[in-house]
């Protein structure tokens, strides 16, 4: 979800100082127990066992061999002063006895410290938080193939407060809490270690064998290879990292407006989730983005490995992540995943495969090099997306009941997980302007953005198909932005793409097919026959939704104004009192020489109107007011014969005199019945003008796509006396892929301007043309 620059502060331009030391405060010590001639148990010292490295084959391994221990909460015993170490051989008989610790200034929680037996000077390195002893024996420090370590406290009372098992062989002594039947993690590759991985539970569960990592945080290499099953994508090599500390976190040049407060982080131990679960986290998602066939790969260290770093958030129930432009990858495992309630454990590991997913994307997005200013809502909506898609595939759920259970997890301030169940409900934000909004970058990395991002890729997907949203993602890099992209795939301008998403957020389709919960209105009351006004401003590239319930008796006029000089579009969501709905949209424009007109409302007809006002501008809101006002004329259904439309339109259809847009009334079709739409307004400009129409709804007994049965005529009327200006055009076949032309003649605008009405005839009782548009097109401003 975060965006992190490398970590050099003499380089940052903004650096983040609000460090949260977080530890591994749920963390279980291994240990504190009593043995016989010590004294009593149970007083927390929090060190413990973390990287054994014996060698597994025989030879003199003074120089090689160590065993790592780390300091977690609360670590208070600084400069390792009365600790010691002890090992003994496989069948329990002393090798090193109980011998000191060198001490080590300054040692405290997050150390780590890597303890040699042979000769050697201290070696301390305080920003790593590491140190490095050597006890100058003369003798191996452990058994060669197996044995047994011993980590004690004395302050004059003896504590043991951790004690491994190592090699397999072993023969566990008599101590409580570890199995006598256990022992302890194995390696037959001489030049591994093992370590721990997860939390200490008095067991070899979470020991693995890997790469040494001395006085340093304990890793586990992969391979995800043959990613997509066919040789087409190299095998990713990756690391994961058992815990991570960084000090001073930083963003770098436009990736975040805000600072951001990041936890000083350990994760020895990171109850809830195994490294296992996390491989497969990351490589299920490698494999997913394979098969999809999203170009390229990862982004790689200069060590050609992906680099995953697993930590623990103490302070919240959600996890998150970051991601580095070097590639690297930093998780914070939430407390949730961690609960001893089941329900809880499962939805905080669904959340953490969903951020651990989300993060391996944008490692995806680095290499592509499209993780810049103006592509935030692709490369948050696609890690979003591709995180969510990929929990529920993995946990056979949808992609709704992820969200669900992620926006269950309510964390400490009350702010629910990540979700578009609570996030991303108002449409009226600057997340894809260009712009600012009450003092709000374009895309202020809130969860809402996030949201809106994700959903608008979802839109593309389930409209347009998953090849368009396969083009959309490959052709984007450096040079080619979010906006062009997105044009080029769909094929529509991205003011109109936008102005589609919004409309399937506001008008039911989201929620109907998906699941999205409906948007939260910006103004809903209902409307009696007064006058109303009311006047919002709407965020660059955002949309302002109001909801009017009709409880009133008399027609109205709504009027929609956009402040001087711009430009909105208002998509218009009318409920009938008979349960149906339509949809329609047009401009409204307040630039010089445009014309505006009114919405008409019939209460008797409509029960309820819904405007979405999206602004037109992208870098700067924009105030809209809305304004109710009695009509001033009746709409009367049209009752002159077939082919003789008037300029009446059916109840509850609108008239724009320059409208894009507009719908028939929906019955059945009969022998000649004529279904009417003005399809213009005043028009004061020569033709010829194309006419398009487009299938919104439509239901056919017989199944049909486009039927002969349905032909169309065009009239033209004067605008003024309302007088036919000659016979009508026509007939024509409905066919979407042929335009049909109206010619508007210089002598037909001469007395006053003229309009064109569509008569749609049908002889067929079997169609039911419920919900179509035409288009026509024409633009005075």
């Amino acid at each position: 979800m975060l965006f992190m620059s490398p970590r050099k502060l003499k380089h940052a331009k903004a650096v983040v100082i609000s460090a949260i030391v977080a530890g591994a405060s749920l963390a279980v010590v291994l240990g504190f127990l009593f043995l016989p001639g010590g004294g009593p148990q149970g007083k927390p010292f929090n060190l413990m066992i973390s990287e054994i490295r014996y060698t597994s084959d025989s030879g003199i391994v003074l120089n090689d061999q160590f065993v790592e221990a780390y300091s977690f909460t609360n670590f208070s015993t600084s400069s390792l002063k009365g600790w010691y170490i002890e090992t003994r051989d496989r069948n329990g008989d002393p090798l090193v006895p109980k011998t000191a610790i060198p001490e080590v200034a300054g040692f405290g929680e997050f150390w780590h410290i890597c303890i040699r037996g042979d000769a050697g000077a201290t070696s301390i390195n305080t920003t790593d938080l590491s140190a490095v002893v050597h006890l100058n024996i003369e003798t191996n420090l452990l058994d060669e193939q197996s044995g047994h370590v011993f980590l004690y406290y004395d302050n004059g009372t003896q504590y043991l407060v951790d004690y491994v098992c190592y090699g397999g062989l072993a023969a566990p002594l008599a101590v409580a809490g570890w199995s006598n039947s256990d022992g302890g993690a194995s390696t037959s590759n001489a030049s591994d270690s093992v370590s721990i991985w997860g939390w200490d539970g008095d067991h070899s569960m979470n020991w693995y064998n890997d790469t040494p990592t001395p006085a340093s945080f304990n890793n586990l290499h992969n391979v995800v290879d043959d990613p997509a099953g066919n040789g087409s994508v190299p095998d990713v090599s990756e690391v994961i990292y058992n815990g991570f500390l960084d000090h001073y976190p930083t963003y770098v040049g436009a990736q975040s407006p805000n600072p951001v407060p990041i936890a000083v982080t350990n994760a020895h131990p990171t109850p809830g989730v195994s490294p296992a679960e996390i491989k497969e986290m990351v490589e299920a998602t490698i494999r997913y983005l394979a098969e999809f066939g999203r170009a390229g790969g990862p982004k790689l260290g200069n060590d050609s490995v992906l680099d995953i770093h697993i930590g623990i958030h103490p302070g919240a129930n959600s996890s998150f992540g970051a991601t580095y432009e070097d590639g690297s990858i930093y998780i914070w495992v939430g407390n949730e995943i961690r609960s001893a309630d089941p329900v809880r454990q499962f939805r905080g590991k669904v959340d953490l495969k969903y951020n651990v997913e989300h993060e391996v994307v944008h490692a995806y997005q680095y290499e592509q090099g499209i993780i810049k200013k103006g592509n935030e809502p692709f490369y948050e909506g696609e890690a979003t997306y591709w995180g969510m898609v990929s929990a529920a595939r993995n946990y056979n759920l949808t992609v709704q009941q992820v969200n669900t259970l992620i926006g269950q997890i309510v964390n400490s301030n009350g702010i629910p997980g990540q979700s578009w169940d609570h996030h991303g409900k108002s449409l009226n934000t600057a997340t894809f302007g260009n712009g600012t909004v009450n003092g709000t970058t374009r895309f202020g990395f809130t969860h809402g953005d996030y949201c809106n991002g994700f959903l608008l890729l979802k839109f593309i997907n389930e409209t347009f198909g998953e090849g368009v949203l396969k083009n959309l993602t490959n052709s984007m890099s450096g040079s080619v932005g979010f906006r062009e992209a997105a044009e080029a795939a769909t094929g529509l301008s991205f003011a109109e793409l936008l102005r589609r998403y919004y409309q399937w957020r506001a008008d039911g389709s989201a929620e109907d097919n998906n699941g999205v919960p409906g948007v939260t209105p910006d103004e809903s009351m209902p409307l009696g026959d007064a006058v109303y006004s009311s006047t919002e401003s709407v965020a660059p590239y955002g949309a302002a939704v109001e909801d009017f319930i009709m409880v009133g008796s008399a027609p109205l006029e709504i009027w929609v104004t956009p402040q001087p000089g711009q430009s909105v579009s208002v998509t218009v969501i009318v409920e009938r009192t008979d349960g149906s709905t339509e949809t329609y949209h047009h401009t409204v424009s307040n630039k010089p020489g445009s014309t505006q007109a009114p919405i008409p409302i019939d209460p008797s007809k409509v029960a309820s109107v819904r405007l979405v006002k999206m602004n037109l501008n992208d870098t700067a809101a924009c105030n809209v007011s809305v304004e109710f006002k009695p009509a001033a004329s009746m709409f009367n259904r049209p009752t002159n014969p077939p082919n003789e439309p008037d300029h009446f339109r059916a109840p509850g259809v609108p008239l724009f005199p320059y409208n894009e847009r507009c719908t028939t009334d929906g019955l059945t079709g009969t022998a000649f019945d004529g279904y009417r739409c003005q399809i213009s307004g005043l028009i004061t400009e020569t033709g010829p003008f194309n006419v398009s129409m487009d299938v919104i709804t439509y239901e056919d007994t017989d199944l049909d796509a486009f039927t002969p049965d349905w032909v169309i005529f065009l009239h033209k009327y004067n605008a003024l006396t309302h007088e036919p200006l000659g016979p009508p055009s026509g007939p024509f076949v409905p066919d979407p892929s042929v335009p049909i032309i109206v010619d508007v003649q210089p002598g037909d605008v001469a007395g006053g301007g003229c309009y064109v009405v569509a008569e749609i005839q049908d002889a067929s009782v079997g169609h039911v043309m419920a919900f179509f548009v035409f288009v026509f097109d024409y633009a005075p401003f």
